[in-house]
């Protein structure tokens, strides 16, 4: 797909503008990173309000936790890791449950504005929050008690492996069907799974290498522009700017910049399976005429 179809047929005879081509639909991995890629370019800037939505009043919260001495400066914009946080203090503990928290938010968010964006030609914001919100409390319970079995399942390799590709699309699941308690949903995402564990893996790998290569090439682009912008800064008032502040906010920039496209391939992938197990896109193309 590319930014001059002014048309795509499908395979059941309807022809459709690229405007309002449909994100529901049967793909191939390739397909899936392609349209997904599109759709976050299409609307960059739906994405992007959508995840400061979730962001600006975190980070808020972060200076105001920094101002009390609870944490660093530099950890505001960046999230608290495993490998990053020193010593395992309580404050850093919550801090990382807190980033983890947002994550899970802000992935959600996603997969409604993409379900809300396959039904409507203009997707408003307070739409999608409407959506949202009801569905927050069981996303974030259930993704934490998902993430607790598969720390513990990890301590075994194995089992910890299987977890994490079961409940791989839960995060669309309990957003698009809701309504689900554990059990169900694992039922739900075992049923979803079965015939494409295979499938899924190369999707995992390939999209993974995608984004770890389009975030370092963009990171390093802003490096760039930063030394650039700051020589010549320096040059023509003599002060050197603080070059490690400038980049902690770049970096978080292009975080956030980037964080949607995951959720988005994950989401089409699930529209994918869903569709070649359920006829969803069939049903959806009938429900739409």
């Amino acid at each position: 797909m590319t930014d001059g179809d002014t048309n795509q047929s499908q395979p059941n005879g309807f022809t459709l503008h690229a405007a309002d081509t449909m994100i529901i639909a049967r793909r191939t991995v390739i397909d899936i990173i392609d349209d997904g890629l599109f759709l976050y370019r299409q609307d960059f800037a739906l994405f992007l309000n959508a995840v400061l939505l979730v962001y600006i009043p975190y980070y808020v919260f972060k200076y105001i936790a920094f101002l009390l001495g609870l944490l660093p400066f530099q950890r505001i914009f960046d999230s608290f890791d495993f490998f990053y946080t020193g010593s395992y203090t309580l404050t850093n503990i919550i801090f990382m449950g807190l980033d983890y928290t947002i994550m899970i938010l802000t992935a959600g968010l996603i997969s409604c504005l993409i379900h809300e964006k396959a039904g409507k030609r203009d997707v408003r914001l307070f739409d999608i929050i409407r959506a949202w919100m009801p569905r927050l409390p069981r996303l974030t319970g259930l993704t934490w008690m998902i993430m607790a079995m598969t720390a513990i399942g990890f301590s075994c390799f194995f089992p910890g492996i299987i977890l994490y590709f079961l409940f791989f699309l839960s995060t669309p699941v309990l957003m698009i069907e809701g309504g689900l308690n554990l059990s169900v949903l694992f039922r739900r995402c075992r049923y979803l799974m079965q015939g494409n564990w295979i499938r899924t893996a190369g999707f995992i790998l390939l999209t993974g290498l995608l984004l770890t290569l389009l975030g370092l090439a963009v990171t390093y682009l802003v490096y760039g522009m930063y030394a650039i912008l700051l020589e010549q800064i320096s040059w023509l008032s003599g002060l050197m700017p603080d070059m490690d502040m400038l980049k902690l906010f770049g970096s978080a920039l292009v975080t956030l910049a980037l964080f949607p496209i995951e959720s988005i391939f994950i989401t089409l992938l699930y529209f994918d399976i869903r569709s070649r197990k359920e006829g969803f896109d069939l049903e959806f193309l009938v429900s739409r005429l």
